[in-house]
C-alpha cells in the first residue's frame, strides 16, 4: 500500500510539473535591419567618395578594399530600407507558405500580434 501511494505521489508530482514548451518563434526585426543596412550602405558610400579617384587610376584590384567594397555600392544602388522590406516581404509569404514551418510563429516588431505572442514567452 505504502509502495502505491508513493508511485501516486510521484506520477502527480511529475504531471503537475510538466509544462508544455513554448512554440518555436522566428522574429524578423526589420527596424534593426533597416538601421543595418542603412549604416552599411552610408560607409560604403563613404569609402567610394575616398577612393573613387584612386580606383579609377589604377583600378580596382590595385586597390586593397575595392573587391569587399565594390559589391557592397552596388548592393546600395536603391534604398536600403526599401530593399529590406522587399527582402521581409518575400521571407514572410515564403514562410507562410512552406508547410515545413507549421507550428512555428513568425512576429515583427511593430505589427498587431507581436507584443501579445512573444513578449509573454522571452525568457533572458
Amino acid at each position: 500500500m505504502k509502495r502505491t501511494v508513493v508511485a501516486v505521489l510521484v506520477v502527480i508530482l511529475g504531471l503537475s510539473s510538466c509544462r508544455k514548451a513554448p512554440p518555436k518563434t522566428v522574429v524578423l526585426d526589420g527596424w534593426w535591419s533597416r538601421d543595418y543596412a542603412r549604416g552599411a550602405c552610408a560607409q560604403a558610400n563613404a569609402w567610394w567618395k575616398e577612393n573613387r579617384e584612386l580606383v579609377s587610376q589604377v583600378g580596382c584590384a590595385a586597390v586593397t578594399s575595392c573587391s569587399d567594397m565594390m559589391p557592397r555600392l552596388q548592393g546600395c544602388i536603391g534604398d536600403p530600407a526599401a530593399e529590406v522590406g522587399e527582402f521581409e516581404a518575400q521571407f514572410a509569404s515564403a514562410f507562410a507558405t512552406d508547410a515545413s514551418c507549421k507550428g512555428i510563429w513568425f512576429c515583427q516588431p511593430g505589427l498587431a500580434p507581436f507584443d501579445h505572442l512573444i513578449w509573454p514567452h522571452l525568457s533572458y
